[in-house]
């Protein structure tokens, strides 16, 4: 990989507007990589949301946006496909979580480019219970997340590159964002590859602080 590619950071919202500027500032300190672009999915939030979001972005290369009223999974498509448009890797975000210190993407990003077994890379914290192998590449130690147990996907903080939605398809459009996640977990139990990875450096606690208790969209 002679130059690393454009990397489209996807922040998907409702409501929370503390929580979400928290989650900007928060990447706008600590994120270090040399081309990301950014888009703001909101799912149908008052405007005064949805323009300090905006505001929040302010200086930054913007993909695009929208402002809609659509239930999680539709949302969260909505953006992803307007991302995916343009990149081939997404970091998604959602609005409760906040990067509380450096985060150097690069060996991530390839990862996801020269390890074609690989769809995605968690960022979040490390879950109790999941069954992992010990892997390699470019001399930094990962955890291979087998498919046996519940919570190998996890809409917490994670980089995925555009292989893992041709594999594991879209999010169900129909449910709340509890059961949407656990729907798209069950997908990504059902094969192995692509593979999800965990980096061990990250520490067990992983690098984002979970903001706070408010509920995405009433619960």
């Amino acid at each position: 990989m002679d130059e690393l590619p454009k990397v489209a950071i996807v922040v998907a919202t409702f409501q929370r507007t503390e929580y979400l500027l928290r989650t900007i500032c928060g990447l706008k300190e600590h994120l270090v990589y040399p081309r990301l672009v950014w888009y703001l999915g909101d799912g149908g939030s008052h405007a005064d949301h949805y323009q300090q979001g905006l505001n929040a972005m302010d200086g930054l290369e913007l993909l695009g946006s929208h402002t809609h009223n659509l239930r999680p999974g539709a949302n969260w498509n909505k953006a992803l496909r307007a991302a995916l448009e343009h990149v081939d890797i997404v970091l998604w975000m959602e609005d409760d979580f906040e990067l509380q210190r450096p985060l150097f993407l690069a060996p991530y990003v390839k990862l996801l480019c020269d390890e074609s077994s690989v769809g995605m890379v968690r960022l979040g914290h490390l879950p109790v219970n999941l069954r992992c192998e010990t892997v390699g590449f470019d001399g930094r130690h990962y955890l291979d997340i087998l498919p046996d147990r519940q919570y190998r996907f996890s809409g917490n903080p994670h980089l995925k590159h555009r292989r893992f939605v041709d594999a594991y398809g879209w999010y169900n459009e129909n449910t709340n964002p509890g059961d949407t996640e656990l729907d798209y977990d069950a997908r990504c139990r059902m094969r192995p590859n692509p593979r999800i990875w965990w980096p061990v450096d990250l520490g067990g606690w992983g690098i984002f602080g979970h903001i706070g208790a408010v509920p995405s969209y009433g619960g």
